[in-house]
């Protein structure tokens, strides 16, 4: 395991040489922490949203998953405020006056999708183990995200068998 000298290092290793491929792994496109399942009907995302209050010694982190109805077929998401996106955004929170009295919208942080559900969130210092926490990550994306896509979509997404790990240690630094 390699020790970085920030905290932001290891959340920069952990989503881009771990978390990225393995969503990629299950079809999903993108990078930075916003990715896009590509689906006829829907905008299907999941964010990685990380706290406003991270600090050099560490990065909290959580996911958000959003499937919203692509409007009309014409690929874009209509907004009450005469706002119009191409695509919604991964890590934004569309509330309902904004959305109108759509019944299909849906979003999610990944906790309340997880058995316990309660708000989930990852904390790293820069001597996590990011594999760990990685592998943490990813099992709630197949245990709770992936499943929740599929009941609000219809959807089913391939496993990516391989691609997920699963690693019963507790994470350094896990909260």
């Amino acid at each position: 395991m390699a020790i970085m000298r920030r905290a932001q290092d290891a959340y920069l290793v952990l989503v881009r040489d771990h978390v990225a491929p393995k969503l990629r792994a299950l079809g999903f496109r993108g990078s930075r922490g916003a990715y896009t399942l590509p689906h006829p009907e829907h905008w299907v995302r999941i964010g990685i949203q990380s706290s406003a209050w991270n600090t050099g010694d560490h990065v909290d982190f959580t996911l958000n998953v959003t499937a919203i109805p692509k409007a009309g077929g014409r690929g874009s998401v209509e907004l009450s405020q005469g706002i119009s996106e191409v695509q919604p955004q991964a890590n934004a929170i569309y509330t309902a006056p904004a959305l109108g009295d759509n019944p299909d919208f849906w979003q999610s942080r990944i906790g309340p999708l997880l058995p316990a559900k309660t708000d989930r969130w990852w904390t790293l210092r820069h001597d996590s183990d990011v594999d760990a926490v990685a592998a943490q990550v990813m099992n709630a994306v197949r245990e709770g995200a992936l499943p929740a896509i599929t009941r609000h979509t219809g959807f089913a997404i391939a496993s990516e068998d391989a691609a997920v790990e699963t690693d019963p240690r507790p994470a350094q630094g896990e909260t």
